[in-house]
């Protein structure tokens, strides 16, 4: 009797090793493709295979200035593709995931986008002195920005950085210009950002003020039409619309 139960738990032992000690043959992530906004995070799943064998998951990403993993949780950093890797041992399994876009918030983002102006919202300074019949605008959240400008068919480009502030009342922000291209110029003013998605408006409206001109910026305090203290009127307003990111 007391052989036949040495015998018995030597059988189950040596069961209990063999199930415990399931070769892994792959490796699977729960989801094949992912799509997650800039900014946010997602989690992805992986298995070792077959059911029960058991691994360490090393993760990576193919872009890291894309999308960015860490155990298992995706980050999206900004708009892009990048491939997240999941590794045990010599297998791999791989997602690709697809950044899109922050979505925009008028109140926390003011500026940031592409805008255009053409027709009637052009300013009637611009029109009338300078033959401006469209303007389109990009301000980047890196705080950099492209303009430009069209004049029957001719186009002008502006490069240069801004700063852009958030009002502590009220919904017009300050912005102020460092222009580098074609020529150093400085600039401020005011912009308000109307609407809701996708359909946002911004009144704009800046005055040089370096190299000097003469000219005086208008103050959220004045609201627009307060360049040179309201003496151009809302000559110097512009509208622009949003387009995109």
């Amino acid at each position: 009797m007391k052989k036949l139960f040495f015998i018995s738990i030597l059988v189950a032992l040596i069961f209990a090793s063999c199930t415990d000690d399931v070769e892994v043959t792959g490796v699977q992530l729960d989801k094949a493709t992912l799509s997650v906004n800039a900014g946010d995070s997602a989690i992805l799943i992986a298995n070792a295979v077959p059911s029960g064998a058991k691994g360490t998951v090393v993760w990576s990403s193919s872009d890291t200035q894309i999308a960015t993993v860490s155990g298992g949780v995706v980050k999206g950093i900004k708009e892009g593709t990048a491939n997240i890797v999941a590794t045990i041992g010599t297998y791999t399994a791989t997602c690709v995931v697809t950044v899109n876009p922050k979505p925009y918030n008028a109140s926390t983002d003011g500026i940031v986008g592409s805008w255009i102006s053409k027709d009637e919202n052009v300013s009637v300074l611009l029109k009338t002195y300078f033959a401006i019949d469209s303007i389109t605008a990009k301000f980047k959240s890196d705080n950099t920005y492209l303009v430009e400008s069209y004049s029957s068919g001719a186009k002008t480009t502006y490069v240069g950085t801004y700063v852009q502030t958030k009002p502590t009342s009220g919904t017009i922000w300050t912005i102020v210009l460092n222009q580098s291209s074609p020529t150093a110029v400085k600039s401020e003013g005011i912009f308000e950002v109307t609407g809701t998605t996708p359909n946002f408006t911004m009144k704009y409206e800046v005055a040089q003020t370096e190299p000097n001109i003469g000219a005086t910026p208008p103050t959220t305090e004045a609201g627009f039409g307060s360049t040179n203290g309201g003496a151009l009127s809302t000559w110097n307003v512009q509208t622009f619309v949003r387009t995109g990111n």
